[in-house]
């Protein structure tokens, strides 16, 4: 089962969860979110093929396989911007009508694209990530704050927004598990002590 770190460093437990004003493609937390982009892809580059294909302690996915993951999952959040964006209601529906699992999509995503290389899977990547940035500018108060339970939290979808810029580190960080002798590369260490790696989630 394939997991990540929440990123609690940033928020604001506390937070009233108002919404940054203004909010457009280049407001926080895309700027954050666009340098966690730009530093995964140059850590993705730098890895050989043995290190590619490490596998990950106590799980069944491979260091590839988080890039993967990574340039996958915006097709499934991509649906959920865009609901969010109109105000309409979303739930994820499984393949072939099945029960949706995260896991399981996530798996059955990572397998269609296991022949696929670090530059095909970044590309791919860059796609979904257009297509995520251009709901930005039509997300109004209504949907910033609307609330919704998450990992049993109540939170707001601006503070879902804010943790969602965290992705990237937080998956470079299970990705370094297989990799122990890069952990402490200086470019690494800086990236993610921005961040508290807090409670596990799916």
């Amino acid at each position: 089962m394939s997991r990540y770190n929440i990123l609690t460093g940033r928020i604001n437990r506390n937070d009233s969860d108002a919404p940054e004003a203004p909010w457009t493609p280049d407001s926080n937390p895309s700027p954050q979110r666009r340098d966690n982009r730009e530093r995964f892809e140059t850590f993705c580059r730098s890895l050989s093929a043995e290190e590619l294909a490490r596998p990950i302690p106590a799980s069944h996915w491979r260091v590839i396989d988080y890039i993967s993951h990574l340039a996958s999952i915006d097709l499934y959040v991509g649906p959920w911007f865009e609901a969010m964006a109109e105000g309409r209601k979303w739930a994820p529906a499984g393949d072939n009508g099945d029960m949706f699992s995260i896991d399981v999509w996530n798996d059955a995503r990572i397998g269609e694209r296991k022949d696929h290389g670090v530059e095909t899977l970044l590309a791919g990547a860059a796609r979904h990530r257009a297509d995520i940035f251009a709901t930005f500018e039509r997300f109004g108060d209504e949907a910033l704050t609307r609330r919704f339970d998450f990992h049993d939290r109540n939170i707001s979808f601006v503070t879902y927004l804010r943790l969602w810029a965290g992705h990237d580190p937080a998956h470079t960080r299970d990705m370094l598990a297989a990799l122990p002798e890069r952990a402490h590369e200086p470019s690494l260490t800086a990236w993610l002590s921005r961040y508290n790696f807090g409670e596990t989630v799916r």
